[in-house]
């Protein structure tokens, strides 16, 4: 039995599905909450446990039936769950990127500067949310510290997003030694492809980002596309998850840039849907130092779309190392006016078919369950 320790959210509908489909009734979901009813995995059975539950004597005791437990995403409800284990429960931690880029990267190595002016500016005018310091000091009396150092020496299997990340963190944290997994959510038949989409998009509009997060560093996107007056229809501009404040700020940026030309996603809505609009745009701008946004970005190279990455992007260096047709930033006005050919577009595809496959997927999850 695998005890799966999950947060809310869409990408746990996913990771449901690959479980069951390869290892049914074998599978226990828990999220670590006081709440009953959730935005995202209300779909799936799982059992909500209190804090001081899921760390409580009688409780650790319990994982003796479990032969892996699986934690997706780190958090620090999370940390402390595994501050209390002993060594001899198998741990795999599946990462998503911001829960462990922050051990590779200082915040000032992947927000550029106008982003971090922005970011500098909201601190300034929000006020100190004492409530939540108060909470956090109380849990900190109830259940003691959550000490990283001592979780990472505690996890086995670490899945991050590239492998490139796992040389990152084990070159860059002494104690963190757990073998490599490759696994990833989704496939590209279920979860990444848009159905009836013409490959020579005549679309002219440019995707950027991903969400309403600084390392999207959506103004010197912003400004790289205004400073040379590169032609399009519209930007979409995906900001529905993420800072609130800082979402309000971009779409006033880029109101003021482009008017209604800039078309800010700002609610949530279903992946197909969401497929459907990002689809539309035959030029993406991703950039992103830190890896991020590899769902779109699978996509939109899928979909044939010109994709423009951070020159520093660990998700540039992955796929260009493979001969994808990818490209930087400061390409953008050279390459802006051309279609990717047929050719490199199938180039293209074979490599996200060696990845994503959902014969790759479903063989990646077999490999877990042989743990």
């Amino acid at each position: 039995m695998i005890l799966h320790i999950i947060p809310d959210d869409k990408f746990i509908d996913i990771a449901y599905r690959l479980f069951e489909d390869v290892y049914p009734n074998n599978n226990q979901y828990v999220i670590i909450s006081k709440e009953n009813h959730f935005k995202y995995v209300n779909s799936i059975p799982l059992k909500a446990i209190k804090l001081s539950e899921i760390i409580s004597p009688k409780y650790i005791q319990s994982l003796s039936n479990y032969s892996l437990i699986i934690l997706h995403r780190l958090d620090t409800a999370k940390v402390r769950f595994i501050n209390h284990l002993s060594n001899n429960v198998k741990i795999l931690w599946i990462g998503w990127g911001f829960d462990y880029s922050q051990y590779i990267y200082p915040d000032d190595k992947i927000i550029l500067p106008k982003t971090t002016q922005l970011m500098n500016y909201i601190k300034r005018n929000n006020k100190v949310d004492y409530k939540q310091i108060i909470k956090e000091r109380i849990k900190t009396i109830l259940y003691g510290k959550a000490n990283i150092n001592d979780a990472f020496a505690k996890i086995n299997y670490f899945a991050p997003v590239l492998y490139e990340e796992y040389d990152h963190m084990r070159n860059i944290i002494p104690n963190f030694k757990p073998k490599y997994i490759d696994w990833n959510y989704g496939t590209l038949e279920d979860d990444y492809l848009v159905n009836n989409i013409s490959i020579q998009n005549t679309y002219k509009n440019i995707l950027i980002g991903n969400s309403a997060t600084p390392s999207n560093n959506h103004i010197e996107a912003l400004d790289y596309i205004n400073t040379y007056e590169i032609q399009f229809d519209k930007i979409i501009c995906p900001l529905s998850y993420g800072d609130n404040d800082y979402a309000f700020h971009i779409v006033r940026i880029g109101r003021e840039m482009f008017a209604d030309k800039f078309y800010p996603l700002t609610t949530y809505i279903s992946r197909p849907e969401y497929n459907k609009i990002i689809s539309s745009c035959s030029n993406v701008i991703m950039n992103h130092i830190r890896q991020q946004a590899l769902g779109n970005i699978i996509t939109m190279m899928y979909n044939g779309s010109k994709i423009y990455f951070n020159s520093s992007s660990l998700v540039y260096s992955h796929y260009k190392r493979q001969g994808a047709f990818i490209y930087t930033l400061n390409e953008l006005i050279s390459e802006y006016k051309d279609c990717l050919t047929m050719e490199q577009i199938e180039i293209n595809r074979q490599i996200l078919k060696s990845e994503w496959s959902k014969e790759k997927i479903y063989k990646k999850t077999e490999e877990i369950i042989k743990l």
